[in-house]
């Protein structure tokens, strides 16, 4: 379970859920930053300027959104299923697991705008 402490209601619960536990079975409770990920108007921003972009150079929104992930994540070598493949890096996730958040997502939207200029296409 998780739960985001965003007030005193919440952090209250947390303390009594954890006060019940019992021994048994053996439980786990971490507390960490929260960390926002990125905000669904942020997703819906990036797939509009893909499709925009593609439109206007005649490619599908997917190998626009591929290209650009490329420029920005890179791209990693992977053993699968006894093949080496290319995989792009995510927009979820770094390389080592960590989530990307509301300023990474910001990132790529201008990394967006900015590869676009660069091909002579004008995003609204």
């Amino acid at each position: 379970m998780n739960i985001i402490i965003d007030s005193k209601e919440r952090r209250s619960f947390a303390v009594n859920l954890v006060a019940n536990l019992t021994a048994d079975p053996v439980m786990q409770v971490t507390i960490e930053p929260y960390i926002e990920k990125h905000s669904k108007e942020q997703r819906a921003l990036f797939h509009v300027l893909c499709r925009e972009w593609g439109n206007q150079v005649g490619y599908t929104e997917g190998q626009v959104k591929e290209a650009i992930k490329q420029h920005v994540y890179g791209t990693d070598s992977v053993e699968i299923g006894g093949r080496q493949v290319t995989v792009t890096g995510s927009t979820e996730r770094t390389a080592d697991g960590k989530i990307r958040d509301k300023t990474d997502y910001s990132e790529l939207i201008e990394h967006t705008y900015r590869l676009a200029a660069e091909d002579g296409v004008v995003l609204e």
